[in-house]
């Protein structure tokens, strides 16, 4: 729609002059969408635009005209210029700012590099990584399930959070390396983790073939116990308790879930017997408790949380 001063007569922007700063660190989507989309709004009005940088790292260098558009000259905004806005921050040895694109983050050719006052930074080559390069790393568990191990080398944690979960259950996120190729991984503070293990649903299946019923007191090793029964009969429901400060979360077998409040229906005799079919005919609720990796996953929350903190650029 053309825009439209008083009295229906169409706005004269020809005296109009637009000054753009370019960085040299643009994006280069950024600069296509302006080629294709602003200049020929701009030409279309007459309307001058004029690109200037820094001519050199000193204040008293002055600025420089890199590109002028007047009218309906052709041209396309300029990406590259001789003294950039990294070359600016390098050379006051401050932390790079420098966006990364169109290279894939891998243990190759990624670092870490220490800035000034400390602060690491991660980056590719001698440019730092930034939020969208981050967000493209596969998501991938660091803990392993079945003894709270840490399945690669970690690398530090970064205080950003792609999927919009800062206001959840206490949380870091880290990168870390699988073989040749980096991750990062979301951890969860112990008492919070729901770290899913198969001898979870097992030990809450023998509490309740022990006589563990709702209306008990929750034993030591199964605080804040949870049972949820799936809606199909033959289904299989769930399991949350915290066992020596961390959350475990694992399956259960339906018959067990609804023996839990109803102690009527219980027939411990035959609960047990389908206990030891998967745990052994010796296993008894302490002996399957002893499978829980509460240890390991404290000690793999802990190194993780004493990782330094990379900085990834905006």
């Amino acid at each position: 729609m053309p825009i439209r001063a008083a009295y229906g007569l169409e706005l004269d922007l020809s005296d109009l002059v637009v000054v753009h700063a370019i960085t040299g660190d643009e994006f280069v989507d950024s600069l296509d969408y302006v080629n294709r989309l602003v200049l020929p709004l701009l030409r279309a009005r007459s309307v001058r635009l004029v690109q200037i940088c820094r001519a050199g790292k000193s204040d008293t260098d002055g600025v420089r005209n890199e590109a002028l558009l007047v009218g309906k000259t052709p041209g396309g905004l300029m990406g590259a210029i001789s003294w950039t806005y990294r070359d600016v921050i390098r050379s006051t040895s401050t932390a790079q700012g420098a966006s990364v694109a169109g290279k894939q983050l891998s243990p190759q050719n990624a670092t870490v590099t220490m800035a000034t006052i400390q602060v690491q930074a991660l980056t590719i080559g001698k440019r730092q990584v930034t939020l969208a390069v981050f967000r493209q790393l596969e998501d991938e568990e660091i803990i392993q399930p079945l003894h709270a191990d840490l399945s690669g080398e970690p690398w530090g944690r970064v205080n950003y959070h792609p999927d919009k979960c800062a206001d959840e259950k206490e949380h870091i996120h880290v990168v870390w390396q699988k073989d040749d190729e980096l991750r990062r991984a979301t951890v969860y503070e112990p008492s919070v983790a729901a770290h899913e293990h198969l001898y979870a649903g097992l030990y809450v299946e023998a509490l309740i073939a022990d006589g563990l019923q709702s209306t008990h007191r929750h034993p030591e090793g199964a605080k804040r116990l949870r049972v949820t029964p799936s809606k199909l009969e033959d289904g299989v429901g769930s399991a949350q308790f915290i066992h020596r400060g961390v959350l475990f979360e694992g399956p259960i077998r339906n018959h067990f879930a609804y023996a839990y409040p109803d102690g009527h229906r219980r027939q411990e005799t035959a609960l047990w017997r389908d206990v030891h079919k998967v745990a052994g005919p010796e296993a008894t609720a302490e002996s399957i408790a002893e499978h829980l990796p509460a240890l390991g996953y404290t000690r793999s929350w802990q190194r993780l949380k004493e990782l330094p903190q990379l900085f990834i650029a905006v």
